[in-house]
């Protein structure tokens, strides 16, 4: 029996199947499949075409060249890069001056790096011929194209991830010639990324404090009365927001601001992340990479910024509470900690089918938190609500004030999460 691997992509995935082209594992999710075999992306199909072309049939040589050099140019032309974001480097080749003594390009390519720790990028520069274009891969995918001009080359910023970075720069000669120029490997770490990438759900303390956090997604339902109900009772709380709410209720979003409370990221369009839904594993789904969820993150921010004239605070929330380590990396690099919710917080007042068991009344709500204190599970939670409700009656928002005024009577204190989070064990 063939041993299990895990995939090239998703570490937590494994798999029997490889990329016929670079014999990487790669799990079902990553299976291009096509010419009766699969491989791990379009890279390796393109160069399984161009390969069997060459070899297999001589004939069409030279038109393959052509057709290679065509689309490498033009997909060289049409790539974008990414932004880093802040952080500083632990180990890294930088400042370094690479020239190699043997192989024909490489004798006349000399290569210059510089880390810059502001901004976590990785600047790549040198001398060399200009009979060739030059691509560049960071870790087995196509990073950028070299701008090149009278003897010099430069490529854009490369954002170094966490752990190891791999860059190699491939030379594509006017006569069809592929090859490895040179390659770096470096080496990143970072304190406050791998701080902010442990997910926060409860504050371990004796005081009796917590926070009362609330979804707001694509409605509204009810949102005016709930804003109401935590001004008169002088109550901030924390609001996860998607770029979709943003956009359809500024006006509710103004309230929120004037009565001072703290609003987080709920991503833009509130997308599954991982297929837990369907199988109970915290795998990504397929379309989910880091691009993806920085811009589901960013594009928010950018939305909330444009409108408001101030940025959200840097917290934010996975849609339906689908993360897993990868991601919370990715978010983590995007500047924001994963704010979940305690063992119980979620109060199910997003369930709005009365025949459903998950179903609550804003009674069994009440009673709900109030267990949780007899429990002894309420002291520094995190209680996961909704700033709209699809209910058409007994809207869980009117159950608010019994349950404020029950926890007061005993002498609990409402915060937001990033009050919560500096709460101190004991008094």
């Amino acid at each position: 029996m063939q041993k299990k691997q895990a995939c090239k992509n998703h570490p937590q995935a494994v798999t029997t199947r490889k990329c016929y082209h670079c014999k990487k594992y790669i799990c079902h999710e990553c299976q291009l499949n096509a010419s009766h075999h699969f491989f791990c992306g379009n890279w390796c199909l393109i160069r399984y075409y161009f390969f069997q072309i060459i070899f297999k049939n001589p004939r069409t040589r030279e038109y393959a060249i052509v057709i290679t050099i065509v689309f490498l140019f033009q997909w060289l032309l049409l790539s974008l890069m990414l932004p880093g974001s802040e952080e500083t480097a632990a180990e890294t080749n930088d400042n370094e001056m690479y020239s190699r003594p043997s192989g024909e390009v490489q004798q006349v390519i000399t290569l210059d790096t510089l880390y810059t720790g502001i901004s976590r990028t990785l600047l790549i520069s040198g001398e060399g011929p200009d009979d060739r274009m030059l691509g560049l891969w960071h870790n087995g995918r196509y990073a950028a194209a070299a701008d090149q001009d009278d003897g010099k080359f430069k490529f854009p910023p490369q954002p170094l991830r966490i752990g190891e970075n791999i860059f190699v720069i491939w030379g594509v000669s006017a006569g069809g010639e592929i090859s490895r120029v040179d390659s770096i490997t470096i080496t990143f770490s970072s304190q406050r990324i791998q701080n902010l990438a442990i997910p926060f759900s409860r504050m371990v303390t004796e005081q009796k404090v917590l926070a009362l956090t609330f979804d707001g997604g694509s409605s509204a339902n009810g949102a005016d009365s709930l804003i109401e109900v935590l001004a008169k009772n002088h109550i901030r709380s924390t609001f996860f927001l998607t770029g979709a709410f943003i956009k359809q209720f500024p006006q509710i979003i103004a309230r929120l601001i004037s009565n001072n409370m703290e609003l987080a990221n709920h991503t833009y369009t509130h997308p599954h992340l991982t297929t837990f839904e369907e199988n109970n594993r915290h795998f990504n789904r397929a379309y989910v990479n880091r691009e993806m969820l920085f811009g589901q993150l960013n594009k928010t921010d950018s939305l909330f910024y444009l409108n408001f004239g101030q940025h959200l605070s840097p917290f934010w929330r996975a849609p339906f509470g689908e993360y897993n380590r990868e991601i919370l990396t990715w978010a983590a690099e995007c500047g924001y900690r994963h704010i979940g919710w305690s063992k119980n917080g979620d109060t199910r007042d997003w369930v709005s089918e009365k025949d459903s068991p998950l179903y609550r009344s804003g009674e069994e709500i009440y009673e709900h938190i109030m267990k949780m204190e007899r429990d002894g599970q309420l002291n520094g939670a995190v209680i996961l609500m909704h700033l709209h409700s699809d209910r058409h009656d007994d809207m869980p928002y009117k159950i608010l004030p019994k349950i404020i005024e029950a926890l007061r009577e005993k002498n609990y204190q409402f915060l937001t999460v990033s009050e919560l989070l500096f709460t101190p064990p004991s008094l």
